[in-house]
């Protein structure tokens, strides 16, 4: 009869209920649609290892395609890239060269503001010197840090000495914390005014600490620092006013050199008059849009007859980001690909298996009225639900993914460099609706070849 033989089919032990939402399920897609996904619960397990197969390669695939539409947020955040300012191209020297002796001269300069497509060209002088203070003026975790004891009186600290032009320390005033910028042009008494940036990083602690106690605008600092005399180096000492003191910030998103010393900006003119150098340690360049390449290729050809002179490039720090990431992404892709396959087979395994099990019923429905094109459509909505069922799973958690690595970041800037929300989250509707575009073809084709045969029965 009828009845016995819709019973020998793959039903499982439980009894399914009308629920409230298949009323709408028949709403939208019909009484083949409603059928569909009730025939997908027959056999709860089955159902959920092919939801859970094919949402396994989704997650991936938004994860991935999320970060390719936000790469260049992404690769902005890299600690290389934020060091280069605003600027395309820095011209350094290699780390044995004695700096007191070797530089940029302003011929050279001149020679690279000249260059087709050169937008501004910046000058740094730095030098390494030391920094008088009473042992009781320096943080505990520093002195920790360095080895310093308490029993000596006065100690000795390492600092950098540096020195920009007016443009650079133009850009900088948003790294100001208390204090002001403009108070290096100040020269009122002996006293030259300093931006001074009182933090170093605890590679142990992973986070920022403070250097000397209590530092305030206004304060007076002694310093030693290099002074060329008849090529000869000596160092000598100098007093010096804090004008300006800068944000924690400053060591991953400023032009600091993120070691374990205190930072000390002085006008550059200034610095150079002091200490007798009169050449540059570092060139910042900033070329124009789309001439980044030409730019680059005219430099290292100046720098060819440089000895030792380096050049570090935004965009080659961004390629190699990006080289790193299209590995990844490739392997993702195989893995995805793969993962989609099997799930497809799987798909298209069940419902054959379903058709063979399911003779009887099929019969049983074209004998109550049920014609094979409604039947057709049955089956190739239940691969339909297959589909978006795994799309709803892999759009869940591959969104929580995308958002658990943004926030990590953020939290990471935050504890160790105190920059908040350096990442900003956006929810993958993109990757989401390609990945359930393509899960559901794929289920669809599946379908479509079992569903062939029916009308063949």
């Amino acid at each position: 009869s009828p009845i016995e033989a819709m019973r020998k089919s793959d039903r499982s032990g439980g009894k399914q209920r009308n629920r409230g939402y298949h009323k709408f399920i028949k709403k939208i897609s019909g009484i083949t649609g409603e059928m569909a996904y009730k025939n997908v619960w027959r056999n709860k397990w089955r159902a959920i290892i092919i939801v859970v197969s094919v949402a396994m390669a989704g997650y991936l695939f938004i994860d991935d395609i999320a970060f390719l539409n936000n790469r260049d947020a992404v690769y902005n955040t890299t600690p290389y890239v934020l060091n280069m300012q605003d600027y395309d191209f820095k011209l350094l020297f290699g780390p044995n060269i004695d700096l007191y002796f070797t530089g940029y001269t302003n011929d050279d300069v001149k020679t690279i503001s000249q260059i087709e497509g050169v937008k501004k060209v910046g000058t740094k002088v730095s030098m390494e010197g030391f920094l008088e203070s009473d042992v009781n003026d320096l943080e505990n975790d520093f002195k920790k840090y360095n080895g310093i004891s308490n029993t000596n009186k006065n100690v000795e600290t390492t600092i950098e000495v540096k020195g920009y032009d007016d443009d650079q320390l133009q850009g900088f005033k948003k790294y100001i914390d208390k204090g002001y910028m403009s108070s290096l042009n100040i020269s009122s008494d002996k006293y030259p005014n300093a931006v001074v940036y009182n933090y170093y990083y605890d590679i142990f602690k992973h986070k920022l600490e403070g250097i000397r106690k209590d530092l305030k605008v206004g304060d007076i600092m002694t310093i030693r620092i290099p002074v060329i005399r008849n090529g000869k180096i000596a160092y000598e000492e100098r007093n010096i006013r804090v004008g300006a003191l800068l944000k924690q910030e400053w060591i991953a998103k400023g032009d600091s050199t993120r070691g374990a010393r205190m930072e000390i900006i002085l006008p550059q003119k200034y610095l150079m008059t002091i200490s007798g150098k009169s050449t540059y340690d570092q060139i910042s360049v900033q070329s124009e849009a789309r001439k980044d390449t030409y730019v680059y290729n005219r430099i290292n050809k100046i720098l060819e007859n440089k000895p030792f002179a380096e050049m570090e490039s935004k965009l080659s720090y961004i390629e190699k980001s990006q080289k790193g990431f299209t590995g990844v992404l490739k392997s993702d892709m195989v893995i995805v690909a793969l993962i989609l396959l099997i799930a497809g087979m799987n798909v298209y395994n069940t419902l054959k298996t379903n058709l063979l099990i399911r003779t009887n019923e099929f019969a049983t429905l074209r004998a109550i009225g049920m014609t094979a094109k409604q039947l057709k459509s049955m089956i190739i909505k239940e691969s339909i639900i297959y589909g978006v069922l795994s799309s709803i799973i892999a759009a869940l958690i591959g969104s929580y993914n995308v958002y658990s690595f943004y926030s990590l970041v953020n939290r990471q800037y935050k504890a160790g460099f105190n920059i908040s929300e350096r990442l900003q989250f956006k929810f993958p509707v993109i990757p989401i609706l390609l990945y359930s575009a393509i899960v559901i073809v794929i289920c669809i084709l599946s379908s479509y070849v079992s569903a062939k045969k029916v009308e063949k029965l």
